[in-house]
């Protein structure tokens, strides 16, 4: 198999399929060692002579790529020790807990993570607009923010168990993408029109706000990555060579630094045994074994001071994705699980929402929005706001994060344009029309702070022009 295959999440989901087959009705430690047997069965067998099924084609004819994939497999195969005895660790962390030994196993979990180097951060340009759906019901009014917020602490009962988190515990959790919210809330397609939407975004610039005691209030930007990042991280480094032509460095630059690969694929492996697909869908079931593992998980990575976590979903494996001749991501199928703290007499944790903004438009007249011309004068709206960055304002920390939330942002539009979900184009689609309209409301939320940020330069730059409100720069 072609390296670049390998980790594809359709091919992880077909070897997982087969460890049912291999153990089938044995119990799910059992299936984790089949995994493991078939996963460093094919990982022996990688190589990049054989044609990709999954790469793009103009990547498939690059000679720089192919020794970029090359450079990557050599990372890979020579970790392979690590990588057996990280699988050892982890199948031995499910079966400390399933032994009744709860602590232990989140313990084991804590050094795990500290053991495998795998506390890194989630990158910025992943902190940005998080989508949150409800379905609509009846006296209860979807346009107000507080519709879309956490199950408030005085209804913990209502929490079932959840993939990252145990019963009774109120996370707040959001979709990178509209199309992601939707098939996470069992949407048979993305015409569903009962679907209540808000935004949340990332406010970059809470470390400068002040709380009522005027303290600085703490941004909860600490997330752990579980997201196919090993397969993103490549993609992003080809995403240049398909834009722009421009050549593939070798691994091991300082753009793809050898540790950050081999922590890459470390991280891949515990994402793919993380969201392991339910074998059982039993009414009122009240264990889940696949959703040992992430809880757990949830419990170290908060014993590591981390403020939530950013994990796949697995709602796409029935979907026909396709990118056309287009760049390849997998951003869109991100979702957050940010974690709450309880403020004893509070409902809900008000100080997150200073972190993650929430946002509610009134969609009574999406279906008007023509959707690639809008997000073809938002892609120009965001080199705009590139470009007086870039020259009109001084390197920063600050700077530095606008500019990677706009590259983010570009890159997502950019996918948008190509996207189609079984057969049909996203932006065409009721969601992918509502997502267009809030990804306009986003780019106007960047816009504003930014403002505050250069109200100077913002002046000088755009002038007297107007953005796609018709308000102008000095309102």
């Amino acid at each position: 198999m072609h390296v670049y295959d390998f980790i594809t999440d359709q091919e992880q989901h077909r070897i997982k399929t087969g460890s049912r087959s291999v153990n089938k009705d044995q119990p799910f430690e059992m299936v984790l060692s089949g995994y493991r047997d078939l996963f460093l069965e094919q990982l022996d067998k990688l190589t990049v002579k054989e044609e990709s099924n999954y790469l793009n084609q103009s990547l498939k004819e690059s000679g720089d790529v192919q020794k970029w994939l090359d450079g990557l497999l050599h990372i890979i195969q020579t970790d392979g020790r690590n990588i057996t005895q990280l699988f050892a660790d982890l199948i031995g962390v499910y079966e400390v807990f399933i032994s009744g030994k709860h602590q232990t196993a989140v313990s084991l979990l804590y050094y795990f993570l500290e053991k495998y180097d795998l506390l890194d951060n989630v990158y910025y340009e992943m902190l940005g607009c998080f989508f949150r759906g409800r379905y609509i019901e009846e006296g209860k009014d979807y346009m107000e923010e507080s519709f879309y917020y956490h199950i408030p602490f005085n209804q913990r009962f209502r929490i079932k168990n959840q993939r990252f988190s145990f019963s009774g515990l109120p996370l707040l959790y959001a979709g990178e993408s509209l199309m992601s919210t939707f098939f996470e809330l069992g949407a048979k397609d993305l015409e569903d029109r009962s679907i209540a939407v808000a935004t949340f975004n990332y406010d970059h610039l809470t470390q400068v706000h002040m709380d009522k005691d005027w303290q600085p209030i703490r941004s909860r930007n600490r997330i752990f990555d579980i997201t196919n990042s090993i397969y993103d991280v490549i993609n992003d480094l080809f995403y240049e060579a398909i834009e722009n032509k421009t050549p593939v460095a070798s691994p091991g630059d300082a753009r793809s630094p050898i540790i950050s690969i081999r922590r890459a694929f470390r991280k891949f492996i515990l994402s793919q045994v993380c969201t392991f697909p339910r074998e059982q869908h039993i009414k009122d079931q009240h264990f889940v074994e696949e959703y040992v593992l992430p809880q757990l998980l949830t419990e170290a990575v908060r014993q590591h001071k981390y403020d939530g976590i950013l994990y796949p979903s697995t709602r796409f494996i029935q979907k026909k994705v396709d990118f056309g001749k287009g760049w390849h991501n997998m951003i869109f199928k991100a979702n957050i699980a940010m974690f709450t703290n309880y403020v004893l007499g509070t409902l809900y944790d008000e100080a997150l929402f200073k972190t993650i903004v929430p946002h509610v438009i009134d969609l009574t007249q999406v279906g008007k929005i023509k959707s690639m011309e809008e997000v073809g004068k938002l892609l120009e709206a965001v080199h705009s706001m590139e470009s007086f960055l870039l020259e009109n304002t001084c390197e920063s920390e600050l700077r530095g994060r606008f500019v990677i939330q706009l590259a983010h942002f570009k890159k997502k539009i950019k996918t948008y344009e190509a996207l189609s979900i079984d057969g049909k184009a996203y932006l065409d689609t009721y969601a992918g029309k509502v997502e267009t309209v809030y990804m306009k409301e986003y780019f106007k939320y960047i816009r504003v702070q930014v403002m505050k940020v250069y109200p100077k330069e913002v002046r000088q730059f755009f002038g007297k022009r107007t953005d796609e409100g018709g308000r102008s720069d000095e309102e």
